[in-house]
């Protein structure tokens, strides 16, 4: 219900957890420890560069979430693992989760309004529509102050922008009427990784969608290719076309010339350029 949903409420969330996937950061209260203990109890990283529950007996036995590595700030991801999922960060071209052929765009209130602002939310949602399915959650409470605006200064990035509300439920009615994307409204960081955990164990066939960025730079477009390469991800595509310009020069050299960047891994690279296609399959 849209009352509900606008009821004026406190709706700043603070997060003082420690991000475990990410260098740095200290526990600011005790729950905040404890909760660190308890995450170090059920992450483990595989030789794959997939996390998982440490202990495998209750490890999820269904493909892993493909989270894009800038959610590694939020409590989404820990919150998976706690449910027994695997979880694999990666650079998407396209929505912040995706699982089998569902593409799922997170925002929380704060940049929700801000990408209303500045529509950087419609090229978003253009985007995850290259999926059959797909989503958009929205993550906390809205909070309209009696002047009209939504949150405060501090929710809005610092700047003071009128919202009024019917324009916002208007935003609201514009994503599912027109754009055809449903949403889902969550209270917290736990609630969302419930719905997504949810989502999860559905059955449903993998996906086959190679999706892309709009307006995508031909830089961009080279380092993809680059990255669809099992063990490639965007540091060392960047570093293999720094060093040999094109993709035919990268593709027609010698092992020994990439293992500086690729490591052990530039015999599987090789060995994957020279695989014939097997049609029996």
């Amino acid at each position: 219900m849209l009352h509900d949903i606008f009821s004026k409420s406190n709706s700043s969330k603070t997060n003082n957890s420690r991000n475990f996937f990410t260098k740095g950061g200290r526990a600011s209260s005790e729950s905040s420890q404890s909760g660190a203990q308890d995450s170090r109890s059920v992450r483990r990283k595989n030789s794959e560069g997939i996390w998982e529950n440490s202990n495998k007996k209750i490890s999820s036995k269904f493909p892993p979430i493909q989270i894009d590595y800038r959610e590694k700030n939020s409590l989404v991801p820990t919150k998976l693992l706690k449910l027994n999922h695997k979880i694999e960060f990666k650079e998407l071209k396209v929505a912040d989760y995706i699982i089998n052929n569902t593409a799922i765009e997170r925002k929380t209130i704060q940049d929700f309004t801000q990408s209303m602002i500045n529509n950087r939310l419609k090229k978003q949602l253009q985007e995850i529509k290259q999926y059959p399915n797909h989503l958009l959650i929205v993550e906390g409470e809205f909070n309209f102050e009696p002047s009209g605006r939504v949150g405060n200064a501090e929710q809005l990035g610092g700047r003071q922008r009128e919202i009024h509300p019917n324009a916002l439920k208007g935003f609201i009615l514009s994503i599912t009427l027109n754009h055809k994307i449903p949403i889902i409204f969550t209270k917290n960081e736990e609630e969302t990784a419930d719905y997504i955990s949810l989502l999860a164990k559905r059955k449903s066939s993998p996906s086959s969608i190679n999706p892309t960025k709009s307006n995508l730079s031909q830089n961009k477009q080279l380092e993809y290719i680059l990255q669809s390469f099992p063990k490639i991800g965007p540091t060392k595509s960047k570093q293999l076309l720094t060093k040999f310009r094109t993709l035919k020069n990268i593709f027609n050299e010698k092992e020994e010339n990439l293992k500086p960047i690729l490591n052990k891994n530039s015999f599987k690279f090789i060995s994957l350029l020279n695989s014939k296609y097997n049609l029996k399959q």
